[in-house]
């Protein structure tokens, strides 16, 4: 049974979304199934657009232009396989972003479907 869960709203381009799920992954394996957290896609993109909060960069003819936006496409993807899915390809994602391995962009298909 599930006693606690946690949304966390996060953009994955920041790097501190990757330090915070590394530690909850950690959290994770240490209370098992007692802890269930939920990432919501937060952009930071839009509410720091140049041209003003409340540009809706889900609706760019070209998605490929948002710097985060066809990362989160790719974890609602996941999502569909599973909370399991989810998260893996979530950490996955971060790790291969910020974890000292390179710096993949978020804003590409290949680099997303080769995770």
């Amino acid at each position: 049974m599930v006693r606690l869960k946690i949304d966390i709203y996060a953009d994955p381009a920041w790097p501190y979304v990757y330090h915070a799920a590394v530690w909850l992954d950690q959290i994770r394996d240490i209370v098992e199934s007692d802890l269930e957290i939920n990432w919501k896609h937060f952009s930071l993109e839009e509410i720091n657009n140049i041209e003003g909060a409340g540009q809706e960069i889900w609706k760019l003819a070209d998605r490929t232009i948002a710097r985060s936006l066809l990362a989160q496409m790719a974890l609602e993807a996941a999502s569909l396989q599973g909370r399991e899915a989810m998260d893996r390809y979530f950490l996955a994602m971060l790790i291969a972003r910020h974890g000292g391995q390179g710096r993949i962009p978020l804003n590409k298909t290949e680099p997303l479907l080769a995770l």
